[in-house]
């Protein structure tokens, strides 16, 4: 009983110097909650953008229960019906490629084509497509479109297009695929006749005959989806997202236990006055973590409520940032409960380490208020190095030895490396220190001190290490994704345009006036006795088998396309290859039935700028006639259309005052690359920008926990001359190079995470290094800190012969205090 009476009076000791130095502890309690606060709002905002098993299975088959596909020579639909128990209900949509054109334009989209009925509530296919304004299609006189097409065409609900099979049709409405914001998609009624694409049967049967339903289907030929199985994901998201929220933890504990350390060394001889006055290290002890414990209550109360605030902030544009429709605004009591007892517990195993250090201090040196030796940093360079060894060991063994192992190896391996370039940073501190002598005067001191409390100023270093080697991995793999879309070869180049109509040489003549033009060109398919001639290589063993049509034309086709390099190899009779593979075979040219012989010309290779789908084969158009050939319009187009390459990229005005010159025309359209949105981007910045704000206010309030400290040093480098703008530079020098020292080792870390988690993948990827970002993340937040520690120090630093030394005053009101309490 003696001893908790003895930690009930040390724990009022304690929470009476929590309401005494409100300001240290409020900067106490705002490291606890500035990463609560961020894992709260991360784990609310996943939860909320996360694609469920529902949204899944609604986005492939609406209601139903299968979604069994037919292409061209699969068995027929009746043959499906008879082969599902009596009375199952089916619908039947047709997914495939559609064009829209209005007088001047021409645009490429999805198309989904079905009664609108199923669509409605009750419907098999409800929730497939989400109805924005308006109303659906109900005969073949109308059609909805999504918002990006409606945004191209420059129409609105209730205008008229023209779609494929040069029908014009009312606009009723406005659709969108929940799932995908960007996809350009046209909703309409069936036609009798529908081609190029693949028609969908979906099916309500009961989830008892469900398997059997799929088994008897798939022996029969045809391809069917479960609901089960389209709830299925592969779970690398949720992999992730747990590896962000364990090192979002780690970076946690590692502000905190900077924070203690700091606050714990200015309460040196409030510790030794303790011991002195008979209180026992493991008493003091859990004092203190109760009152580390009171503030981690506050700090995860206050995360909590601005994580879910900001979450709630942010939900509005959501859709836009990730190009979904996200749904309704939700809260997950157990992730936020986890994320409030995890900061708790994190908080109080990170305090639990300065706490002992400081209470093992002699009570000798402790009352006389000198600073502690610092520790060896050998020991933590050993062990950091240990664990980056570790850690890269673990990531380089291949992911192959059950999921639970891979993931085990996905998550514990980026820790591993991140921790140990945590654990050299004391000594990275102290080594640098020792090499500060050629720097400014300002920044010499800056580094010095920071090597001389390593110990304190390592885990501020490691926090930050910690936050920015996330942006760094999201920058690699943002980089290394978008260079994989970058490599889908385009329809367009993003400098070209083709008209299309029976006047589109006279629009393309007109566009090359008015505009700064490279070359205009008419687009011209090869043909051979009536059947249009593709160009194909490869191998049917490896089914590596590519067709492609070819085109012909002269040197101005050429320039229209980007391979003006092949012009002499084209008058010389050879067939332009344009991007050809890598080791790919020999090509051969065919008609489109196989059956005849044609000759075969030499190929030449030419490589584009930009990679483009089609045409990819062009032969000389005057030397066609003596090779048996002649030319004609594309494949699937009665008319030749006109390539117009400008001398810069197409622009939003650019293709606007093209389409009202072709809509002078009657018949005539313009079509160009679309420009595509790039929602990874703007997820990236959002995540950068949330962690270099954490690492600014984690270096920003650790350097105001520190400057009571360095009130001394401040002292006396008055009394030897330094004037109030010297030590202003000073702290802001210190913060700056915390924050840069961790920017720096942040850059390896994330670098060897990236490899890891692109290794995981289960696409292959080839690594891409974004340096733009990589120096936008390692230069920011270091001048941020620079920036933000002078402007805070203009207030805060006064001349120090006005601060007086700790008085004999202070020492008396700790000595009441304590008394008082031991007494009662």
């Amino acid at each position: 009983m003696r001893w908790l009476r003895a930690v009930r009076a040390l724990v009022r000791v304690e929470l009476r110097q929590i309401r005494r130095h409100r300001g240290r502890s409020l900067l106490l309690i705002l490291l606890i909650a500035v990463p609560v606060a961020a894992i709260v709002g991360a784990a609310t905002l996943a939860r909320i953008t996360a694609q469920t098993p529902a949204e899944r299975a609604r986005q492939a088959m609406g209601e139903a229960t299968l979604r069994v596909e037919l292409a061209s020579g699969d068995p027929g639909i009746a043959t499906l019906t008879a082969l599902l128990p009596p009375g199952t209900p089916t619908a039947t949509l047709f997914a495939g490629q559609e064009t829209v054109r209005i007088p001047g334009r021409q645009l490429r989209a999805a198309l989904l084509a079905m009664d609108s009925k199923i669509l409605g509530p009750g419907g098999l296919a409800a929730g497939m497509v989400h109805l924005e304004t308006g109303r659906l299609p109900a005969n073949t006189g109308e059609a909805a479109l999504s918002r990006l097409l409606l945004e191209g065409l420059g129409s609105t609900v209730g205008d008229t297009t023209t779609l494929a099979d040069g029908q014009l049709r009312a606009i009723t409405g406005t659709v969108v695929a929940p799932e995908d914001l960007d996809l350009p998609l046209v909703l309409r009624t069936p036609s009798p006749t529908e081609l190029g694409g693949k028609h969908v049967v979906l099916v309500a049967a009961l989830e008892a005959d469900t398997a059997d339903i799929a088994a008897r289907l798939r022996q029969q030929g045809y391809t069917v989806r479960t609901r089960a199985e389209a709830r299925e994901s592969s779970g690398g998201l949720a992999s992730l997202a747990f590896t962000a929220g364990v090192i979002g933890f780690l970076e946690a504990g590692l502000v905190i236990a900077a924070a203690f350390a700091v606050s714990l060394r200015r309460r040196q001889y409030e510790i030794g006055l303790l011991g002195s006055a008979g209180a026992s290290a493991p008493e003091i002890v859990a004092a203190m973590l109760a009152s580390a414990a009171a503030l981690a209550v506050c700090g995860g109360a206050l995360g909590t409520f601005l994580g879910i605030g900001t979450a709630a902030i942010l939900h509005p544009h959501l859709d836009t940032w990730n190009r979904r429709l996200n749904g309704a605004f939700e809260v997950a009591p157990g992730d936020v409960g986890a994320a409030f007892l995890l900061g708790i517990v994190a908080a109080l195993l990170a305090a639990w380490v300065p706490v002992r250090r400081a209470t093992q201090v002699p009570l000798r040196e402790a009352l006389g208020a000198c600073r502690p030796s610092p520790a060896r940093s050998s020991t933590g360079l050993a062990a950091g190095v240990s664990c980056l060894i570790a850690g890269i060991a673990l990531m380089s063994v291949p992911l192959r030895s059950g999921e639970i192992i891979a993931t085990l190896q996905l998550i514990a391996g980026p820790i591993l490396v991140i921790l140990g370039f945590a654990l050299c940073s004391p000594w990275l501190l102290g080594g640098l220190a020792r090499h500060a002598a050629r720097l400014p005067l300002a920044w010499r001191l800056a580094v010095r001190d920071a090597g001389r409390f390593r110990t304190r100023n390592g885990p501020v270093v490691a926090a930050v290490l910690v936050g920015m080697s996330l942006t760094v991995t999201a920058a690699v793999l943002v980089a290394s994704v978008q260079s994989k879309l970058d490599a889908i070869p385009a329809e367009l180049r993003n400098d070209q345009l083709v008209v299309e109509g029976a006047a589109a040489e006279n629009v393309a003549r007109l566009l090359q006036a008015d505009f700064p033009c490279l070359a205009a060109a008419p687009l011209q398919a090869v043909y051979a006795h009536g059947e249009p001639v593709r160009a194909h290589y490869g191998t049917e063993k490896a089914r590596r088998f590519t067709r492609d049509w070819v085109a012909c034309g002269g040197e101005d086709l050429l320039l229209a396309m980007n391979a003006e390099a092949g012009a002499s190899a084209l008058r010389a009779g050879n067939l332009l290859a344009l991007d050809l593979p890598a080791g790919a075979p020999e090509i051969q040219l065919t008609p489109g039935s196989g059956q005849l012989d044609l000759t075969q010309p030499a190929t030449t290779a030419v490589t584009l700028s930009q990679k483009v789908s089609a045409p990819l084969f062009v032969l000389d158009a005057a030397r066609l006639p003596a090779m048996g050939m002649e030319p004609g319009p594309p494949a699937g187009r009665s008319v030749v259309p006109w390539l117009v390459r400008l001398a810069s990229p197409v622009t939003p005005a650019v293709l606007d005052r093209a389409r009202r010159i072709a809509a002078q025309t009657p018949g005539a359209s313009v079509d160009a690359a679309l420009l595509h949105r790039r929602p990874a981007r703007a997820m990236y910045y959002a995540g950068w920008a949330i962690c270099t704000l954490t690492g600014l206010v984690v270096v920003l309030v650790a350097t105001a926990l520190s400057a009571a400290e360095s009130a001394a040093d401040e002292r006396v480098l008055y009394t030897v001359g330094a004037a109030p703008a010297l030590l202003r530079t000073h702290t802001a020098a210190r913060a700056g190079y915390l924050a840069l020292l961790g920017c720096v080792l942040a850059l390896p870390a994330g670098m060897i995470t990236s490899v890891a988690l692109l290794r995981a993948a289960n696409f292959q990827l080839a690594m891409v290094w974004p340096w733009g970002d990589l120096l936008l993340t390692v230069l920011f937040l270091p001048a941020a800190a620079y920036a933000g520690a002078w402007i805070f120090a203009g207030g805060a630093v006064r001349s120090p012969r006005n601060s007086a030394p700790p008085a004999a005053s202070r020492r008396n009101y700790f000595t009441r205090i304590i008394f008082r309490a031991w007494v009662s």
